[in-house]
């Protein structure tokens, strides 16, 4: 087994460790945050690069969607074009994996003594961890190759601080939250068996759409880039409503997309999305937790469970991750080995 599919393997047993942290006990971070949130906070500001900043759209949604005002902003645009918009009312989250990406750190050195800095990583022993105010470490264990545990760590734990700030953890999302290490096991026991139609439905596809709405947004933009940067295969991630204003034009016979259409607010129209993009002759995979069936020849429905649409992302990620490491192997790399770059870039 290489070492990419062995870390995706270890997302169940990542994801038991967040919870033992942070649900079974409330963990001393997110009392102190929440003690900075209630002095008055006029913004929650997400920021960090790659996958940690994608993983921030799903709490920065679920902030707006209860009222309190949030958004995520990519670290070197913050750093360069943005930071003076911040003043010392509002409340930085700072995301690195590795504690030690570049525009994170000159973040937080920008900031520091001026805003309360809320560290997640998993780094505890980086500069991120040893100089933010409060710290969040993301208990994913050591990862090596591209994304998969850490990711989705992180977007269980921005998720849980979101709803903590709003009204804390409740009982319901607590027992659901329970439930995903088994709806993952679920989607890992033969995965190749699950995986290999969606391969051979895509064989002959040069490039790929990622297209969805709301908290899978981030499952559109973590997919683009990790198919690039691991399977070495060009694709693209647009919302919904971004694809729909000009890029629908490029859509033919040739044309590949992976539509993600959780039950939720935005799922008929992820749903006619995916129909106007067969009806064009594009050949579409639609990964939903619907009842509904809608495949034909055009169109390969992957099924997971039934789960809110926020923590839908969690799951929705991992047939993306066993889509790579197929077509890297076909290709004859080496699954989620990064070949130019590394993981934490320290230099801009």
């Amino acid at each position: 087994m290489g070492q990419f599919l062995q870390e995706i393997m270890e997302q169940p047993q990542a994801f038991e460790r967040l919870l033992g942290n942070y649900v079974e006990k409330e963990h001393e971070g997110l009392i102190r945050t929440k003690y900075e949130f209630a002095k008055g906070v006029r913004n929650v500001i997400f920021t960090g690069m790659g996958s940690s900043y994608f993983a921030a759209h799903v709490a920065a949604n679920f902030l707006n969607e209860n009222g309190i005002a949030a958004f995520a902003c990519e670290a070197g645009e913050l750093l360069h074009y943005n930071i003076g918009g911040i003043r010392n009312d509002d409340l930085l989250i700072a995301v690195s994996q590795s504690g030690k990406t570049i525009e994170v750190k000159e973040i937080v050195k920008k900031l520091k003594g001026k805003i309360t800095v809320v560290g997640v990583t998993n780094n505890e022993d980086s500069y991120l961890g040893r100089n933010c105010n409060i710290l969040l470490p993301m208990y994913a264990g050591q990862e090596k190759m591209t994304t998969s545990k850490t990711y989705t760590n992180t977007i269980a734990l921005l998720l849980i601080l979101a709803e903590t700030l709003v009204d804390d953890l409740s009982n319901t999302r607590k027992e659901e939250l329970y439930q995903i290490p088994q709806f993952m096991q679920n989607l890992l026991t033969d995965w190749e068996i699950k995986i290999d139609p969606i391969v051979r439905f895509l064989e002959n596809i040069p490039f790929l759409h990622l297209v969805s709405r709301g908290p899978s947004y981030a499952t559109v933009m973590q997919s683009s880039v990790i198919l690039k940067e691991a399977a070495h295969i060009y694709a693209e991630g647009l919302s919904g409503a971004s694809f729909k204003h000009g890029p629908i034009e490029i859509v033919d016979s040739r044309h590949g997309a992976i539509v993600f259409a959780p039950r939720g607010r935005t799922l008929e129209l992820n749903i006619k999305t995916a129909h106007e993009l067969v009806n064009l002759g594009s050949s579409v995979v639609l990964i939903s937790n619907t009842d509904e069936s809608y495949q034909n020849n055009n169109l390969y429905q992957f099924t997971l469970p039934v789960v809110d649409e926020y923590l839908f992302p969690l799951l929705d990620i991992i047939p993306i991750e066993f889509l790579i490491v197929k077509i890297a192997q076909k290709k004859g790399l080496e699954p989620g080995a990064l070949l130019v770059t590394q993981k934490g870039i320290v230099e801009e």
